[in-house]
């Protein structure tokens, strides 16, 4: 079982470009056909946020349109640059749990594995919350099933990187409660983020955190006080979770050749 990973894509409008001239609809396409390409092709791909970059319905039709030629299932959960309406309306991949409404959330069963997908929206701002309705239906996801190995996916990272302008931004509310639901869930194996936009690993609640770089444009890596330089064209990745022999194996992997 490989489940794969990409995140922030940050689509626009057909036709134009993002912020500084970055094409992200191109970098989407490579990354769409590397997917693809892959032998063993991925079982499931999760985008963990951030698919469009201001929230219209305009630009949600062209992210449907660009992930059309995808050959595998695929979940998608929001990002602060998401609307809920619009990404709902997209009827695009894994259904949404109506019992999580009005937020984007869903559990779904993958073979030996389990994929939670959590949505750590707050409308109108860039950090991240799971308020008590997004973390009792969290809650009650995984006392549902304590035995398969599960895999919990997220936009904002609930842990500080040391990349101050981006920690800042991070999941601000309710990430003690998370934290310990994670604790008392041992069968998670693995915790998937987006948003900053760089490769990150750690360990939140005794399970392995990672971090996906963006599709398209990177953060710079700066670990002082100071706000980072411009946006930096580092190679973009993706990642795939590979389920083998009682383990869960990461791997990150560039889209272009380099």
């Amino acid at each position: 079982m490989i489940v794969a990973q990409i995140t922030d894509l940050h689509i626009v409008n057909e036709g134009d470009l993002l912020w500084d001239g970055w094409d992200s609809a191109s970098a989407l396409t490579k990354a769409v056909a590397r997917l693809n390409g892959l032998k063993p092709r991925p079982d499931f791909l999760v985008v963990t946020g951030d698919l469009i970059d201001t929230g219209e319905a305009e630009a949600y039709r062209h992210l449907k349109a660009l992930l059309a030629p995808l050959t595998m299932p695929i979940g998608l959960i929001p990002g602060n640059h998401d609307g809920r309406d619009n990404l709902r309306g997209l009827g695009l991949g894994q259904a949404y749990d109506p019992s999580a409404a009005p937020f984007c959330q869903f559990a779904t069963a993958l073979g030996p594995l389990r994929l939670i997908g959590l949505d750590t929206l707050e409308e109108g701002a860039a950090h991240g919350t799971l308020c008590q309705q997004r973390l009792d239906w969290f809650e009650q996801r995984l006392a549902e099933d304590t035995a398969t190995p599960t895999i919990v996916a997220l936009h904002h990272p609930p842990f500080d990187s040391g990349i101050a302008s981006m920690d800042g931004l991070g999941l601000k509310e309710g990430r003690a409660r998370f934290v310990e639901l994670v604790e008392r869930a041992p069968n998670v194996v693995r915790i998937l983020c987006g948003h900053q936009h760089r490769p990150i690993v750690t360990m939140v609640g005794g399970a392995v955190v990672s971090l996906c770089s963006s599709t398209t444009v990177q953060i710079p890596f700066d670990l002082g006080p100071k706000l980072p330089t411009p946006l930096r064209p580092e190679p973009p990745t993706l990642q795939l979770h590979l389920w083998q022999s009682g383990h869960l194996v990461s791997h990150t992997l560039y889209i272009d050749e380099f």
